[in-house]
């Protein structure tokens, strides 16, 4: 269990000059707040209520301010900024962990380091538990090909936002959209080719959407999109944004010799409404986008009027009509 220590730099914060140092300090029983900590830590497999309680114990030394953490399940940061920082990078049996930067308001003498150093240690293995833990937490709730949230996650954030959205009075809507004639793709160029596609989706999602939106592979090729505070009319502007991106991807179009193109329901939350009627309004919008000739998005609010007006419809014009045909 060891912690490696970089100097105490005043810096800026984003700017340490490393210098790595194996710190392999034992844990004094002589620190009496640090069993104390051990123990409040071992009660919780949170990763951040784990470095809350780390923080909350260096808050007790002086100039302390607070802490970052980066590691590859979690970024994390508790505290305030401030001109002096240490950098640890952690490691428990050779495994690494992140690292983490404590800031000072002055640099602490040895003995304070000392402390510091001791409570860093103390923090590992429930840190190193938790963090074990978060990650098979996020490999539940994420689709093990695309990266995205899956049908798990999803029975579990939808009802939650669905909650917040109406005690917030905040507008809520979700895009349901699939691969048009996706079973060609796999036919004609194999299931490997498919599945690098549905990879470059998730990604073009990622790349497209705003950070507040949430992604889920619904299923095969079928995507959701969750909206927060987004209207109707925001989220059709958001599926065609991601229908124009997809479209026109370079790498989809040199995999396969030709671009792919999907079609998009939008639904948006309505009084009394819960997760199911929301994605069953999406489900048949996106159904009408599919009879509509496909390759466009269809607003659930506007089904009943497709058959005599194409506001509902949005399509992109520059592409080949073969292309939006129906099978």
């Amino acid at each position: 269990m060891s912690a490696v220590r970089h100097p105490l730099v005043a810096a800026p914060l984003r700017a340490p000059r490393p210098l790595h140092f194996d710190s392999r300090t034992p844990l004094r029983r002589s620190l009496g707040s640090l069993f104390d900590l051990v123990q409040r830590m071992q009660r919780s497999l949170d990763p951040c209520e784990v470095l809350v309680a780390l923080h909350e114990s260096l808050a007790t030394q002086p100039d302390y301010q607070g802490l970052e953490f980066q590691g590859p399940a979690l970024a994390f940061a508790v505290g305030d900024a401030a001109f002096f920082t240490c950098e640890y990078t952690l490691q428990v049996d050779e495994e690494p962990l992140g690292s983490v930067q404590l800031h000072f308001d002055r640099a602490p003498d040895a003995r304070a380091r000392a402390r510091v150093e001791a409570r860093v240690n103390a923090s590992l293995p429930s840190l190193r538990n938790a963090l074990a833990h978060e990650r098979l937490r996020r490999q539940a709730c994420q689709d093990a090909m695309t990266g995205l949230l899956n049908r798990n996650a999803l029975e579990t954030i939808l009802p939650r936002e669905i909650a917040f959205a109406q005690r917030e009075r905040l507008p809520l809507s979700v895009v349901l959209f699939d691969l048009d004639h996706f079973k060609r793709v796999n036919d004609s160029n194999g299931h490997q080719a498919g599945d690098r596609v549905l990879i470059d989706v998730a990604r073009i999602a990622g790349q497209t959407l705003r950070e507040s939106d949430l992604a889920f592979r619904f299923g095969g090729d079928e995507f959701l999109v969750v909206l927060p505070d987004t209207d109707a009319d925001g989220a059709a502007h958001a599926a065609q944004r991601l229908r124009d991106a997809v479209g026109t991807e370079e790498s989809i179009r040199a995999r396969l010799g030709r671009g792919v193109s999907l079609s998009a329901g939008v639904s948006t939350l309505g009084p009394g409404d819960d997760a199911e009627r929301l994605l069953a309004r999406a489900d048949r919008a996106l159904y009408g986008a599919k009879d509509a000739g496909r390759n466009c998005c269809v607003e659930s609010r506007k089904l009943a009027s497709i058959a005599s007006s194409g506001s509902s419809v949005i399509r992109n014009p520059s592409w080949p009509a073969s292309e939006c045909s129906t099978s």
